[in-house]
């Protein structure tokens, strides 16, 4: 319930959700899956719908929780560097973005978030260098869009109309 509240916009009626949750007794069933199966569940939620309430130092701790309980899932990980970002921490948003890539070395969205970041840090050759690397693996295209930017950046015309061509690609055969 607190999801679908989450979902419609209805953050409060979703913490309060979340607050019954946590505290009502479990009966776990073989055919249902308990939130106890799922440690990263309780935390990312609550996050969320923290960081939709703008109670950002409330999102941060429930997302460090989440990385706690599940530290090889970039997740969490990421949206802590998005509330970085957001607050213009941009060696913290790369710390922890470095440290999701540790155990998800080529997951698109991380490297295209820590892309973005070297971008406002003016690290224009990292930049390229990590959005080539999520061009590799990312179907969406959005990488390449974003590496075709960043090649524009650069100065380099032709290799910025190239990535945008194979970005298209990529969104109509994907």
């Amino acid at each position: 319930r607190a999801l679908a509240l989450h979902r419609l916009g209805r953050n409060e009626a979703a913490l309060q959700e979340m607050d019954a949750a946590d505290a009502a007794t479990r009966n776990v069933s073989a055919s249902v899956e308990s939130i106890d199966f799922q440690p990263m569940l309780v935390p990312m939620l609550t996050a969320e719908i923290y960081s939709a309430l703008g109670r950002e130092d409330d999102a941060r701790t429930m997302f460090s929780e989440a990385a706690a309980a599940a530290p090889d899932d970039p997740s969490p990980r990421v949206s802590l560097a998005r509330l970085d970002i957001a607050a213009g921490e941009l060696d913290a948003a790369a710390a922890h973005l470095q440290a999701a890539l540790t155990s998800q070395p080529d997951a698109p969205l991380t490297l295209t978030t820590l892309a973005q970041v070297e971008l406002y840090r003016r690290n224009l050759d990292e930049a390229i260098a990590l959005l080539t690397r999520a061009a590799e693996t990312d179907v969406s295209g959005e990488a390449e869009r974003l590496l075709g930017e960043a090649l524009l950046i650069s100065g380099d015309e032709d290799a910025a109309f190239q990535a945008w061509q194979d970005a298209e690609q990529d969104t109509t055969t994907a």
